[in-house]
């Protein structure tokens, strides 16, 4: 399998909240993060389907954080990799 990546990740745990029109908010915490996304830990929490926009915070960083757009892209057993919508292809 070819390597798509172009941004280095680096491993951190972060507190994270993402919001989907059916599914509702879950807080769950990250594994790593780039410059154009990030990999969630799962957990058994309800995550939609490869391809669905979410609405994303990073709760650790700051109070009152800012909302970002990421596209679903990649579904394993333990998490989900999501992408920056403005990146996402």
């Amino acid at each position: 399998m070819q390597e798509k990546r172009q941004h280095v990740r680096t491993q951190i745990t972060l507190k994270t909240k993402i919001t989907h029109p059916v599914l509702g908010a879950v807080t769950l915490l990250t594994r790593d993060i780039s410059d154009s996304g990030m990999f969630l830990i799962i957990e058994g929490s309800p995550i939609p389907p490869i391809g669905e926009i979410v609405d994303v915070q990073i709760l650790d960083i700051m109070d009152n954080p800012p909302v970002c757009k990421m596209k679903v892209v990649r579904l394993e057993n333990n998490g989900i990799g999501l992408v920056l919508c403005d990146i996402a292809k």
